[in-house]
């Protein structure tokens, strides 16, 4: 074999310049990214505290106004009640999904009660002006606080209101609550928007911390985005925690949710999800409580779990690191290049054995073609596994004794002084 030969093939300089072009397209289209976020201003203190309020005044009018047309709202909560498990993960919290039985079951009593309410109302034989004026808003009511201890996400309620603002006028709102519900949800998404921009570099500085687990920057970041979006639906200004420390906490989430479904190389233990599940939504609630991450002994006090199974189980859940991570962005360096590899043969012993291997194979060559098949099979000399004699003799045909007997005459010979020049150096 020449050297050329010996040379590890180079990938075809077209490929090359395409898999080069295409991550400088990649980076890019991150820089230019940064560089519009950097010209969006940051919301000031008192800017975060009126547009979260504001936010939430916006999204429970909402809801009082989608009180006024029941039959659609339960109409759509009984679409909830019998969606596939994926459906119902899109409507509800995260932290509700653990217990689907219980959840569904909530679904049908708020169901059953609005119906009853709704017969009621329907009942009254030509209901006057005043009785119906009267009733009505106890139904809305109603439906206000039964629907405010389910764990529905402001994604049901915006399609709610996409429906009632996209019914036909038989079974369309009053043109006064269409014009007000068309008001308040502009309102409503203007403010979202200012919280989301004012908040969009706090997200590129927690994505940042993740940019070596697998994933683009980019992607990481929009994923970051989801939970800043998730984080300004729950948010509570009333509890007099800063926006942006409530945020960190959805924002990491959502990135390393998403690092986990993009390939795990250690799979968790079934058993273990639930456990884990468990933690992920004591974490939530408690962050809600506190405005900041909790500690491990108060999400231990939650759980009902000792504080060591709450840490190993954490430390369970980690995104394992690829050898493939870029640790060095301008030489391309990976995390492999800074482990060593006890397993792999140095370049030395590589070069000893090959020489070796060289040796025995001419030393061989002196043998006839049954004496080296024998010895091959035997110690394994043509690289598979080593066999016994008694799975020699079977595939010569012969007894084992006399497989015994050919091997022993092959290896006197290869003892020969004539034969021992091969192995100078090696005894």
């Amino acid at each position: 074999m020449s050297p050329a030969d010996s040379q590890p093939q180079m990938p075809a300089p077209s490929l090359r310049r395409a898999g080069v072009e295409e991550r400088l397209l990649a980076e890019d289209a991150t820089r230019a990214y940064l560089r519009q976020i950097g010209n969006i201003p940051l919301l000031t203190n008192d800017e975060e505290v009126f547009y979260t309020r504001r936010y939430r005044a916006c999204r429970d009018e909402l809801r009082e106004l989608l009180a006024c047309l029941p039959k659609l709202l339960l109409g759509s909560l009984a679409k909830v009640e019998q969606s596939t498990q994926n459906e119902l993960a899109e409507m509800v919290e995260y932290a509700a999904m653990e217990d689907q039985d219980g959840l569904r079951k909530q679904f049908r009593a708020v169901l059953v009660a609005g119906e009853e309410f709704s017969e009621r109302l329907d009942d009254q034989s030509e209901p006057s002006a005043a009785v119906e004026d009267e009733l009505q808003p106890l139904l809305s009511a109603s439906l206000v606080n039964m629907f405010g201890k389910l764990a529905l996400r402001d994604c049901f309620y915006d399609s709610c209101l996409t429906e009632a603002l996209g019914a036909t006028p038989a079974q369309s709102p009053d043109d006064i609550l269409r014009e007000r519900m068309v008001s308040v949800q502009q309102e409503q998404e203007a403010t979202r928007q200012a919280i989301v921009e004012g908040n969009l570099r706090l997200v590129i500085s927690v994505a940042k911390r993740y940019a070596h687990c697998g994933m683009p920057l980019i992607d990481l970041i929009q994923e970051g985005n989801i939970g800043l979006m998730r984080a300004v639906e729950r948010f509570d200004p009333d509890r007099g925690h800063r926006f942006s420390t409530y945020a960190t906490y959805w924002i990491r989430q959502a990135i390393t949710r998403a690092l986990a479904k993009s390939g795990r190389t250690i799979r968790i233990p079934s058993n273990m999800i639930r456990e884990i599940s468990q933690i992920n939504a004591a974490e939530e609630r408690l962050v809600q409580e506190g405005g900041n991450q909790p500690e491990a002994e108060a999400v231990a006090q939650a759980v009902g779990l000792s504080v060591a199974r709450v840490r190993a189980l954490k430390k369970m859940a980690r995104q394992t690191i690829s050898l493939q991570s870029t640790v060095n962005s301008e030489d391309q360096t990976e995390l492999a290049d800074f482990i060593s590899d006890h397993v792999t043969d140095s370049p030395a012993e590589a070069m000893a054995g090959a020489v070796l291997r060289e040796a025995i194979d001419l030393a061989m060559g002196t043998l006839d073609q049954r004496e080296r098949r024998i010895l091959n099979l035997h110690f394994g000399l043509d690289g598979g596994e080593p066999k016994t004699l008694r799975e020699v003799s079977l595939e010569f045909g012969l007894t084992s004794e006399r497989i015994r007997q050919i091997e022993f005459g092959a290896l006197r010979k290869l003892r020969h002084p004539t034969r021992r020049q091969f192995f100078d150096g090696y005894y």
